[in-house]
């Protein structure tokens, strides 16, 4: 799915594809999720996949910081 991203590169893309599909994350989250569930056997890197994107969704509710310090 994603590959080996940082978790801001996979943010910054789940930002982009929550915009194209005018979704909130957590719909966005629970339809990927419903997806993955309907699956006989998920794949495991979808999966991980799926960790990442809800720790990229749970960092929205923390603010951003520009730099250091």
């Amino acid at each position: 799915m994603m590959g080996n991203k940082t978790l801001a590169q996979i943010r910054d893309e789940l930002t982009e594809e929550l915009d194209r599909a005018g979704l909130e994350p957590a719909a966005w989250f629970e339809e990927q999720l419903g997806r993955l569930q309907t699956n006989v056997e998920p794949d495991p890197a979808d999966l991980e996949t799926l960790r990442l994107i809800r720790d990229a969704l749970a960092s929205f509710r923390e603010p951003i910081h520009a730099g250091g310090g």
